[in-house]
């Protein structure tokens, strides 16, 4: 199928972007030394998240890391669509030299599940689709980050960014999800991928983006485009709503790391908001850069 091997790389910028997380010189190591950063710190333009590309170990510098005892950090990106007890799925990514790897699902998970996946291969970030701040004087369930969010889409679209009150236990969930894994992942992101999908995609796939969560045939287009966009390969094992949303949170949990300009920042600025963040979705504007 279409979506399930072989993506010419060239189609895209985000080889280069996969590529940049994979070395290209072995990395000296001493067991007293593993000098390699993890850490990057975003900064902000107009919206966008910027920052140094962050790098990670290749098969020379896991050799090295054997010699020394210790485990190598592998990029890993996991992306979650939280809802109720039998409808979460998840997705993972890895950056290689064709693309983005498909590394497990799109699945429906339990969150025993996930906490076995992101303890066992580790995460490097992960993106959950679910309110991860919340403040006592947002009132009526709506934060500065989702009207800003509201404001970007279509005014027929803009009911996709709901408030907290209204998704009853879903934010719950969602940040609890976030503390538990809190200790096996490296980054902890919020985002939005029916957004991400209408801003990323454009007024091309509008009509898909409006109607995927009650048609199948609208999922399959929009697989179709969202593997060929960031040339990702190794299969993907569902085709469903649920599967397609998981794949693009991992897909935003890789650009915060590999591609930040991509992203737009959406800020919550009640002083009094508690959480985790930041909430970030793909930006269309920048598409092809």
């Amino acid at each position: 199928s279409r979506r399930s091997e072989n993506r010419a790389s060239a189609r895209t910028p985000f080889v280069s972007d996969c590529k940049s997380l994979l070395p290209n010189k072995p990395l000296q190591l001493t067991p007293n030394s593993l000098a390699v950063s993890t850490l990057v710190i975003f900064g902000v333009n107009q919206g966008r998240l910027t920052g140094p590309r962050r790098r990670c170990l290749g098969s020379a510098e896991r050799q090295a890391v054997r010699h020394t005892g210790r485990r190598p950090v592998e990029p890993h990106f996991v992306g979650v669509d939280i809802a109720g007890a039998e409808n979460t799925w998840a997705c993972g990514l890895a950056p290689s030299h064709r693309g983005l790897q498909v590394t497990f699902g799109p699945k429906l998970v339990t969150p025993e599940i996930l906490m076995n996946v992101v303890t066992a291969q580790g995460a490097t970030a992960i993106a959950i689709d679910g309110q991860l701040s919340l403040a006592l004087s947002d009132a009526n369930g709506f934060r500065s980050s989702d009207m800003e969010l509201r404001a970007l889409l279509p005014a027929d679209c803009r009911t996709w960014v709901a408030s907290a009150n209204s998704l009853m236990a879903v934010p719950l969930r969602a940040r609890l999800l976030a503390d538990a894994v809190a200790p096996s992942v490296g980054t902890i992101l919020e985002t939005h991928p029916r957004a991400c999908l209408a801003l990323r995609l454009g007024a091309a796939h509008l009509d898909d983006v409006r109607q995927y969560k009650r048609s199948p045939e609208a999922v399959g287009r929009l697989l179709d485009r969202w593997v060929e966009e960031f040339s990702l390969h190794g299969g993907i094992a569902a085709s469903t709503d649920g599967a397609l949303d998981a794949l693009v949170c991992a897909t935003v949990a890789f650009s915060y790391h590999a591609a930040p300009t991509r992203l737009r920042l959406l800020r919550h600025n009640a002083l009094d908001r508690q959480g985790r963040g930041p909430f970030v979705v793909l930006d269309g504007r920048s598409s092809g850069a």
